[in-house]
């Protein structure tokens, strides 16, 4: 019972027609061993069953409620059928496990288990730990570092989780990639990890970032449908292999002032602020793109993308393949867009819509010829000001 939850949940968020397609990136990591899990475990059960001789698992009948199964040299633990945080502590620490470094420990959907206490594993160890339960609501630190040097992925969600034992990162060498999402943190401390490559925690209800982190190695960072306003100073300083920041639904509007977003990073390839009520950026409030980078303002409030603030932008996304799409938002054609209506090479950098329906690439160059004068700018280097010619 319930071991299909985890499955239908991530499909009936994925399928919501009011998030875009691009909003649920459940990692390929987790999908492949979900389904793996789901779709073969009678199979190997009965396989451990068989091979007794040669199986890293204990007896069957001496770890219920829990299971064990094994593909190969992977060795994974179900405890799917578990009622209390005791159970599973038995299973770890009255059962003589000969084999100590297994794959990967899953609980979902299973009523009762709230917790996961301090040495419930006893001497056993995991590559990965995947949590999907309703009112789980602790992890000890010591569970996380009693696999310090063998831990890799950390799956929890749909919890009741309010805090996470984020200081033990430092010391979980191999860990590259944690979900933590449909939660309910509130608060994201100063992250430390040399070795996290992903990071999620979309769907909390995170509104405090305490500092910047320093994660050197980090390439995808999610932090969707959180109302996070701000980011601390230097957030991105020690992001320098960041490729994908994700932001959809978050609450960075209506001003995004100079120096919101300061990348650090050759490699960022996207930046999502999809939903964020934003209908003004300072001069450079977006600043560190690539020139492939491709940047997502949809579904805001924006009216004008005015030269001073958007044109450093599209420049630089000009000299490569990379896009601005500003699609969703009451974008106002007039003479304030004339800079990017009248540059072909910054128009095909720039996907989007007038507030009436017409995109920007049907737009009449010669109108905005006719009826905009381009004035001198007031101080040297400034960005020249379009403006109606009447």
């Amino acid at each position: 019972m319930g071991r299909v939850d985890l499955k239908r949940s991530v499909e009936a968020i994925q399928s919501t027609p009011d998030l875009p397609p691009t909003y649920f990136t459940i990692p390929l990591t987790f999908k492949m061993q979900g389904l793996f899990v789901l779709l073969s475990l009678s199979i190997l059960l009965f396989s451990a069953s068989r091979t007794r001789g040669q199986s890293p698992c204990p007896d069957p009948e001496d770890i219920l409620p829990c299971t064990c199964y094994h593909n190969g040299n992977i060795v994974n633990v179900a405890c799917l059928d578990a009622t209390s945080s005791e159970q599973i502590f038995s299973v770890f620490n009255d059962v003589n496990w000969l084999f100590k470094k297994l794959t990967e420990f899953w609980i979902m959907s299973t009523e009762g288990v709230r917790e996961l206490p301090e040495g419930v594993f006893g001497d056993v160890m995991f590559q990965s730990i995947s949590v999907s339960q309703n009112d789980f609501v602790s992890i000890h630190p010591s569970v996380l570092l009693s696999s310090k040097d063998r831990i890799q992925d950390l799956f929890f969600f749909e919890t009741l989780l309010e805090e996470f034992p984020w200081d033990t990162f430092p010391q979980l060498t191999n860990l590259t990639e944690v979900d933590v999402i449909h939660n309910a943190l509130t608060t994201l401390p100063s992250l430390q990890s040399a070795s996290l490559g992903f990071l999620s925690v979309r769907s909390n209800q995170i509104h405090v970032i305490e500092a910047a982190p320093s994660l050197p190695n980090l390439r995808q960072l999610h932090l969707d449908d959180n109302p996070i306003s701000e980011l601390p100073t230097g957030f991105f300083n020690d992001m320098g292999k960041l490729e994908e920041f994700w932001c959809q639904y978050c609450s960075f509007g209506p001003t995004l002032p100079t120096g919101s977003f300061q990348f650090h990073s050759e490699r960022i390839s996207h930046v999502d602020l999809w939903g964020n009520s934003i209908s003004t950026l300072e001069l450079d409030a977006i600043a560190g793109i690539q020139s492939n980078t491709r940047i997502v303002l949809r579904e805001n409030v924006i009216t004008e993308l005015t030269e001073a603030s958007f044109r450093p932008i599209v420049e630089i996304l000009s000299q490569g393949d990379g896009e601005m799409d500003v699609y969703g938002n009451p974008v106002e054609c007039g003479c304030s867009i004339a800079w990017l209506i009248l540059n072909p090479d910054f128009l095909g950098r720039v996907i989007g819509a007038c507030a009436d329906g017409t995109n920007f690439q049907d737009l009449d160059p010669n109108i905005f010829q006719d009826f905009c004068i381009k004035s001198d700018p007031p101080m040297p280097g400034d960005y020249t000001i379009w403006i109606n010619s009447d």
